[in-house]
């Protein structure tokens, strides 16, 4: 958590359940700061914290293509 609310990167790729918990608190970080961010999960939309059920979902497993296409999305600039 301090290295995501301090640290200069342009993208995460954030796991959906981690050994300690949800990766939910991390999200809500990474949101506030204005830094895209995906998830990767096995579990499908279902699995995703309501809230960010508009971001993109990498479904595990996933190929080197899909993670490629997945990160160029998300480094593009959205228009309004």
């Amino acid at each position: 958590m301090e290295f995501a609310a301090n640290a200069s990167f342009d993208v995460a790729i954030l796991d959906v359940q981690l050994l300690d918990g949800s990766s939910r608190p991390l999200a809500e970080l990474l949101a506030a700061r204005n830094i895209p961010f995906t998830f990767a999960s096995g579990y499908g939309p279902e699995g995703i914290p309501e809230r960010f059920r508009n971001r993109p979902v990498l479904q595990k497993p996933f190929e080197a293509e899909e993670l490629r296409r997945c990160i160029e999305g998300l480094l593009s600039p959205k228009m309004d």
